[in-house]
């Protein structure tokens, strides 16, 4: 009986840990402009983005047009994957719970968690299409910056919050 118990907190702890992983990385955007038209709760970071990339106007509208059908379709997929997650918690309550009661309901999660992913690299390579080369290749270049820059947030962050730098 405590190996069915240790089993199953098992299983449990890990089906949270996938479901919360994706559900973290594929958080659309909030959008602060017109429609959400990609400026991000961090001062508008995205269309600072989109401003150093000189695109024409036809770009700008194409961009907003993808960002709007992306996050619709993420939209769509989170609360699928909520409901899913819902049916999990509430089937793992139940005393007679086993792998085969909650395995349908897991092999939809994965699903909706795969679509998510899907979802994300359409819309990266839509962006690639709207794009010029120079243009993504200096988006990428903006991205690797900001990535480096956010790092060394994050560190002094963590060692003011442990109080080894004033």
């Amino acid at each position: 009986m405590k190996m069915t118990i240790r089993t199953f907190t098992a299983c449990l702890v890990a089906i949270t840990l996938l479901t919360a992983a994706p559900l973290a990385l594929a958080q659309p955007a909030q959008g602060s402009g017109p429609e959400g038209a990609g400026e991000c709760s961090r001062g508008g970071a995205r269309a600072g983005f989109l401003e150093q990339l000189d695109l024409t106007d036809e770009q700008k509208e194409r961009m907003k047009e993808q960002r709007k059908a992306n996050r619709e379709k993420m939209k769509e997929l989170m609360g699928s994957l909520r409901n899913e997650r819902n049916a999990l918690r509430d089937e793992l309550k139940k005393p007679d719970a086993s792998m085969d009661s909650v395995a349908g309901t897991v092999a939809k999660m994965k699903t909706v968690q795969s679509e998510m992913i899907d979802q994300r690299v359409n819309g990266f390579l839509t962006m690639k299409e709207i794009l010029t080369p120079e243009q993504f290749q200096k988006l990428l270049e903006l991205k690797e910056q900001r990535k480096h820059r956010g790092g060394k947030r994050r560190m002094e962050k963590k060692h003011h919050m442990r109080g080894d730098w004033d």
